[in-house]
This record gives structure tokens, C-alpha cells and sequence, in this order.
């Protein structure tokens, strides 16, 4: 079952493919040992940093109902959960395409933990699917590269029809997704694409967030300059 958060479509993104985004938030992240979410980073959590980098699009979040309240202003967001829960992204990204909204030409697919995903790095994707070679077939997908040359098959934009293909004819695995598809791979050189897994990455995360900052953004009730322990959340959200 479907539940709308907030139906405003202030904030749309540019003009171009109708554009929205599925985001997967289900799993149970057994390797962090606790929540990750609404783990504070720098001024943020992932999940609302990823909902705000939606700028307004139509976004299915994939997760537990609890995960409404990290919606931003101006969000338009419907939560929904994989089937069985917990049954892994390729179930996710399948719940999350059956509750998008009719119309849309391109869908981003998108982890929940990617605290320095913004709307710039969404754009991007967007503009390196539309530009594609005229003497190559177009691409299906475009996804970020990291560093170290994985792709980030949950930091990627689809063209709708390719990913419903796609998914009619997959395993388990993200990776059956991508099998056989037509993918441009972006190298990811601001790191918008990276993940947090671990208590190590969620440090790390969080170092890099508060080196980032602004005088101005901190406060004397904000994070230390050291940030907060592993797993702790920002007053007054609630805990998965």
C-alpha cells in the first residue's frame, strides 16, 4: 500500500524527460550494527539528503512507514514496501516502479544512504542520458563510477521502458539488472555516489561532512568537530 506524503510540486526539476526517482530504504543494514538513515551527517541524514537531491520529482521510498517524516518541504513522496520486506533491491526497485506515478520518461534509482548526493549530481545523469552518441544506439541507462571503478548500480538513472524490461528478466541481484543493458558509465569525481555500509563509513561520512561545512553552519547545539558517534540521530527524528 501506497502512502502519500506530500503531493506539492513546488520545486520541479528543468525542463526535459519527465523525471522522477525510486529510492530503496529497506534493507536492515546488518553491517552497520544500527540504524543508518537518520544517522546525523554534517547538516543531514542520507535519506532526506537523497529526497532533497530529488528536487521535488515524484519519488517512491521504499522503506518503513516511520521513514515519512524525513520527507523535506515540498517533497512529493510516496512510501511503499518491497515483498516480501527485506526481500533485497531488485524486489525494492520493482515495488518502487509499480507505484510511480504515469508519465514519467526516466527514472533515477537510487540508494538511501548517499549523504553527498545533490541535485547538481542528479542533473548530471540526467544530461549525460539525454546527449548520447546519434551513430550509437542510445543508452538505457547512465550510471556514477566510483573511484576505485565499480559501478553504482544504486546511483543511476533509467529510461522507464528499458528498466521494466529489465526487471521482467532479472535474478536477485542488481547486477541481472544491468546484464545485457546499454550503460553509460560517468565517472563520479565529486563522490556524490558514495555509500555508507559501515561504522567506518559513516565516520568517515561524517569527517568529510564537517570539512565541508561552513562557519556558518555550525552552531553551538550542532556536531562536534569530530561529529557524532556512529548512529546517532539528529534530535527529534525518529529511530527504524
Amino acid at each position: 500500500m501506497s502512502r502519500p506524503v506530500d503531493a506539492s510540486t513546488e520545486g520541479a526539476p528543468a525542463q526535459g524527460p519527465a523525471f522522477g526517482a525510486i529510492v530503496l530504504a529497506g534493507g536492515r543494514a546488518s553491517r552497520m550494527g544500527g540504524p543508518k538513515l537518520l544517522a546525523r551527517i554534517g547538516s543531514h541524514t542520507p535519506v532526506t539528503r537523497v529526497l532533497a537531491a530529488c528536487d521535488g520529482a515524484p519519488v517512491v521510498l521504499v522503506g518503513p512507514p516511520d521513514l515519512a517524516a524525513a520527507a523535506p518541504p515540498g517533497a512529493c513522496v510516496t512510501i511503499v514496501r518491497e515483498d516480501p520486506p527485506f526481500g533485497g533491491p531488485v524486489a525494492g526497485v520493482r515495488a518502487g516502479l509499480a507505484a510511480l506515478p504515469p508519465g514519467l520518461d526516466v527514472v533515477a534509482v537510487l540508494a538511501a544512504d548517499l549523504p553527498f548526493l545533490d541535485i547538481a549530481a542528479l542533473q548530471q545523469l540526467r544530461a549525460a542520458l539525454g546527449a548520447g552518441d546519434p551513430h550509437a544506439a542510445s543508452p538505457e541507462a547512465v550510471a556514477f563510477v566510483d573511484d576505485t571503478g565499480h559501478r553504482q548500480f544504486l546511483c543511476a538513472l533509467w529510461r522507464l521502458p528499458a528498466l521494466g524490461v529489465r526487471l521482467a528478466a532479472a535474478g536477485e541481484s542488481m547486477r541481472s539488472v544491468y546484464a545485457g543493458a546499454r550503460v553509460l558509465d560517468l565517472p563520479d569525481l565529486r563522490g556524490a555516489s558514495r555509500d555508507v555500509d559501515t561504522p567506518r563509513d559513516l565516520a568517515q561520512a561524517q569527517a568529510r561532512a564537517q570539512s565541508e561545512l561552513s562557519p556558518g553552519e555550525l552552531s553551538p547545539g550542532g556536531p562536534s568537530p569530530g561529529g557524532p558517534s556512529p548512529g546517532e540521530l539528529s534530535p527529534g527524528e525518529p529511530r527504524s
